[in-house]
């Protein structure tokens, strides 16, 4: 190239062209970007269970000696969070903590005060939130230290403060009844969209090691007696609900488990509906939430869950199952039996459930309508495709598309065939009745030594209703209205015979 031109070439010259964005480095970016997000949501590394026991043994021995923290290690002091809220394993109780001594947080907190300690402000607040020492003297000395190191902390700072101080500014985490707060802010939300708990959770820093801390937990216990379920359907209800099984819940289990945590959280979202009817938008996802985390209160494996709660509570979760159980399975036998007068059984049980007169229930399935019952549950919701049926049990030494319900009222256990099986009857104390919740049954058993028995002839006039109806009377007590068990509807249907209605045997 001459002179000329490149000097020519060099006085034209507008600066490098602009990089295309295919050369970018997009990978340094990505890469950055992950580390920039590992270094804002990274977690105190707790020390191990011996290191804490040496740990607590140094630092308590020279506060023991001298009433002053002066003469421990630097090294021992920025590791300190993770023993004021500990006990050894020879000792047990919150006042013998360092924590719960003011003295030791006034010294700390002048220690921590000095300089740039930032990890053992993190390690602190960590210990904080995971405790949540309500109970100690010293609460709220140590809230309100954090309050002035993490929320007045200046620039610069590491990124992991950076970004706790914006958590506890965001959702208020160390104001006074901080955790209240944050669980009243969260459910009373404005908004009616499906609810993501876990992604507030994780925006607020309580996710991993902080995913069952005891900030959610004092919270969860302090709101749940004040949260009140919704009087009927309305969308923001259902989904503060929603927003509230959510954070009861992690990973398939309860948050937190135990009989106080259960009782409360039963009384909470069951206490409305002793006296009171659910509506079913708000029914069901309650439901499922007890079943899931409950289990059945009649079964042995569930009755250890329910302990301790009230049994008008538990009779809340038995009548829902009652009248979900009674409605499936009148619907799988319209399905499987031949008996073309299952809509007369069908509101003639219905009468007994709405007048609240079925204690109990249980499902006894041939292999057939067996199979149908699972993916009627499956199809619902209430199993996945390989789980177990709860209250099914299964029929041997019959048809293998025959069923049976068996019923408790008061003073009686009901045994309702389907196709033109008679229905059942013994009166408590008699020796052949059948007992509920077992996991087979002998069709002999649903059979023999009944006080009382009724064929289905005459359905279409009312016949055997009203023999089931007086015998119930009779011997029991219970009345339910011809009406009710017998409606209009079915009493004015055409009679095969003739192209006249019929009303109450009258042609």
């Amino acid at each position: 190239m001459s002179r000329s031109t490149l000097k020519k070439s060099l006085l034209g010259w507008t600066g490098f062209p602009e990089i295309k964005t295919d050369f970018q480095p997009q990978r340094t970016r990505k890469a950055a970007a992950e580390a920039k997000k590992v270094l804002e949501g990274s977690q105190p590394r707790k020390p191990k269970s011996y290191d804490l026991v040496v740990l607590h043994r140094r630092i308590t021995q020279v506060w023991r000696r001298d009433h002053s923290l002066a003469k421990v290690t630097h090294r021992d002091l920025r590791r300190m969070p993770w023993v004021l809220f500990y006990s050894p394993p020879t000792r047990t109780g919150e006042e013998s903590w360092l924590g719960a001594d003011p003295h030791v947080i006034a010294q700390y907190g002048q220690w921590l005060s000095e300089g740039r300690k930032s990890r053992s402000v993190r390690s602190l607040l960590h210990e904080f939130l995971r405790v949540y020492p309500t109970q100690l003297r010293t609460f709220q000395e140590i809230r309100q230290l954090l309050l002035r190191l993490v929320t007045q902390a200046q620039p610069p700072m590491p990124p992991s403060m950076q970004k706790w101080q914006e958590r506890c500014c965001d959702f208020d985490l160390l104001e006074d009844n901080g955790c209240t707060v944050f669980l009243k802010n969260m459910i009373s939300t404005n908004t009616s969209e499906i609810p993501d708990v876990h992604a507030i959770l994780d925006r607020a820093g309580l996710s991993g090691s902080l995913a069952r801390c005891d900030f959610l937990r004092t919270g969860i216990l302090t709101y749940l007696p004040k949260f009140r379920m919704p009087p009927e359907r309305n969308r923001l209800a259902t989904v503060r609900l929603n927003w509230l099984l959510a954070l009861l819940e992690m990973d398939g289990k309860l948050r937190f488990d135990g009989h106080s945590v259960r009782s409360k959280i039963a009384s909470a979202l069951l206490g409305p509906f002793v006296t009171h009817p659910a509506e079913t938008e708000i029914r069901r996802p309650v439901e499922r939430f007890f079943r899931l985390h409950f289990g059945d209160p009649r079964l042995p494996y569930g009755k250890s869950n329910w302990g301790g709660i009230p049994e008008e509570i538990r009779r809340v979760v038995i009548r829902w199952r009652v009248e979900r159980v009674l409605d499936q399975f009148l619907t799988l036998i319209e399905e499987t039996a031949l008996d073309k007068h299952w809509r007369y059984r069908r509101a003639f049980w219905q009468a007994f459930r709405k007048q609240n007169l079925i204690d109990d229930i249980w499902v006894v399935l041939g292999r057939r309508p067996r199979n149908m019952w699972k993916k009627m549950e499956y199809m619902n919701g209430e199993i996945d495709r390989d789980g177990q049926i709860e209250e099914a049990a299964i029929l041997e030494g019959a048809q293998n598309d025959q069923s049976v319900l068996l019923l408790r009222v008061p003073g009686v256990t009901i045994a309702e065939w389907s196709h033109n099986g008679s229905c059942r009857f013994w009166l408590d104390g008699a020796p052949g009745a059948p007992q509920l919740y077992k996991n087979s049954y002998h069709r002999n058993a649903l059979m023999g030594g009944a006080d009382f028995s009724q064929r289905h002839d005459g359905s279409i006039r009312g016949r055997w209703q009203d023999y089931i109806a007086k015998w119930l009377d009779r011997n029991t007590g219970i009345q339910v209205d011809r009406r009710d068990y017998f409606p209009s509807n079915l009493r004015e249907e055409t009679h095969p015979l003739g192209r006249y209605r019929f009303r109450d045997h009258q042609w």
